[in-house]
């Protein structure tokens, strides 16, 4: 399968995409790092910072043509290392272009 996880280097997001890359899936993560930091998840994936502009989502839906989506909420983890900024434009983007690209399953985690 491919698995597009939102916040993927998250604690929790690192644990679940490690499992399914352990797994044979296509892992591709999306977050926010910043120069210093480690990437947390050390298997062979994709990874897109989220500083983006919607033009660069649709391109990674495009590319990806993904099964699952993940989305994990900033709040729900607090080992989370980014600027404390409301999740809302990102979610509703990343559902958005969920529903557009006819991906299976769109999964919250909140």
């Amino acid at each position: 399968m491919r698995i597009l996880i939102a916040r993927g280097y998250s604690y929790i997001g690192a644990g679940i995409a490690e499992k399914f890359i352990s797994l044979k899936h296509s892992v591709t993560i999306i977050d926010n790092i910043y120069d210093s930091e480690k990437c947390p998840v050390s298997a062979k994936h994709k990874f897109f910072n989220s500083n983006m502009d919607k033009n660069q989502y649709e391109k990674i839906f495009d590319a990806g043509r993904f099964d699952y989506v993940l989305y994990i909420s900033q709040s729900l983890d607090l080992h989370h290392c980014s600027d404390k900024k409301n999740d809302d434009p990102d979610i509703i983007n990343i559902l958005n272009l969920s529903a557009k690209n006819n991906v299976k399953k769109f999964i919250l985690l909140s």
